[in-house]
């Protein structure tokens, strides 16, 4: 038979005289439906409420001694606004799993190692993408994909150029990678390519080495011009 101490109150001393003293199945209540409810070993913090249709649930929040008292009114207000709100608290308990459920099926090592990778076999220079991926990028295989910002990419773009990278092969890394999240979009994994607009700027050294080139290869084509104007010269 389930017994309530309605005449005491759900504060820290009542709390551990009832973990002490209490019968399995008595509550000591609390506001917001929030309680204590003694278990076969120890306590649990539970909430009541009653859902959009009127019926009445209870939800298990946490293992008293674990969980604080305090934490446990923080979460049953945060489930009272929920009822004002006409939303069923497990219901949306359950959406929150199942996001979190989404978001951890798309990190980016999830998805490589699962369609992207079977993608990149269909095609002709599929291991090379997988490769390229794997080297470059393993290090956010652990992130959601939605969550790969612009400063990620500058710190990956710096640490790149500190290792002696050639900006061609860098910008063939990373247009890879905007591809995978391209892919993920197409699939409908991630609404969109969170670094769709972050373009990489090639280094101002690599810039002027181009120059110089350009400047070495102009001069030998007027050496060779002038070379062959003194030949004609000659002939004539």
């Amino acid at each position: 038979m389930v017994t309530h101490s309605r005449d005491k109150k759900l504060n820290q001393k009542n709390a551990e005289d009832f973990n002490n003293k209490a019968t399995r199945d008595e509550r000591l209540w609390g506001e917001n439906g929030l309680h204590l409810k003694k278990k076969a070993k120890g306590c649990a913090f539970v909430v009541r409420f009653r859902s959009p249709t009127g019926k009445r649930k209870d939800i298990t929040l946490g293992k008293y001694g674990v969980m604080s008292l305090e934490q446990a009114k923080n979460k049953a207000l945060l489930i009272a606004s929920e009822g004002l709100d006409k939303k069923d608290p497990l219901e949306e308990r359950r959406k929150r799993k199942l996001e979190l459920a989404r978001l951890e099926s798309s990190t980016v090592g999830n998805f490589y190692y699962g369609y992207y990778t079977d993608v990149q076999h269909s095609k002709k220079d599929g291991q090379g993408s997988l490769l390229r991926i794997k080297k470059h990028f393993n290090y956010w295989f652990h992130k959601p994909m939605s969550e790969i910002t612009p400063n990620d990419v500058d710190l990956w773009f710096r640490n790149a150029k500190k290792q002696g990278a050639k900006f061609s092969g860098i910008q063939r890394n990373y247009a890879a990678f905007k591809a995978l999240l391209n892919l993920a979009v197409k699939q409908k994994i991630i609404k969109v390519n969170p670094i769709i607009d972050k373009h990489l700027n090639k280094p101002f050294e690599e810039n002027n080495d181009d120059i110089k080139e350009k400047g070495d290869s102009f001069t030998k084509k007027r050496y060779k011009g002038y070379l062959m104007e003194l030949s004609l010269e000659k002939l004539s």
